[in-house]
């Protein structure tokens, strides 16, 4: 099979902003072309020239109005965001994550590579710290949400096939 034979599918968290893990998906981007890209929430003002919106398909959460704002407030919405792109009819999906994007579904015949370029830190190192600096209101919520996020991270390893990491501390 040839590398233009393969429908390939590109997932990212969200793009909002141009960093790190976004010129990770721009180079993807390079080398798949025809590849669409998944990703909760979309900046098109700011990312429209790298990703031009014909090839960017955003989740139920896009939307919400005025999203931009405040979507890492809607982190215990994205795992169903990313649930419910159905990927069932590409060959190989290739996920950018540092959050929820490694959770989506596929096909028991789609090979999933997930190149994470930090765990959830909100959930699981950083935790406190996130809690900390958060007002009564995001720590009561937390407090609610976050077993339920670790408990839905940790069974999304299930769901990759090959999981590539940007350095020895990821892995960990």
């Amino acid at each position: 099979m040839q590398n233009e034979d393969l429908n390939i599918a590109l997932v990212h968290d969200w793009l909002t902003t141009f960093g790190g893990a976004e010129r990770v998906v721009a180079l993807w981007k390079e080398i798949f072309p025809k590849a669409p890209l998944y990703t909760s929430i979309y900046d098109e003002k700011t990312l429209g020239d790298i990703f031009p919106k014909e090839d960017v398909h955003t989740s139920y959460l896009q939307k919400l109005p005025g999203v931009l704002k405040y979507y890492r407030k809607l982190l215990s919405w994205m795992p169903r965001a990313f649930e419910e792109f159905n990927l069932d009819d590409f060959d190989i999906v290739l996920s950018s994550s540092s959050s929820c994007a490694k959770g989506v579904l596929t096909s028991s015949s789609t090979f999933h590579v997930s190149y994470v370029h930090s765990p959830m830190r909100y959930a699981w190192d950083l935790y406190h710290e996130y809690l900390d600096s958060s007002g009564p209101v995001t720590r009561f919520a937390m407090r609610l949400m976050i077993p339920k996020i670790r408990q839905w991270d940790a069974s999304t390893a299930n769901r990759v096939d090959l999981f590539l990491c940007n350095s020895n501390e990821v892995v960990r």
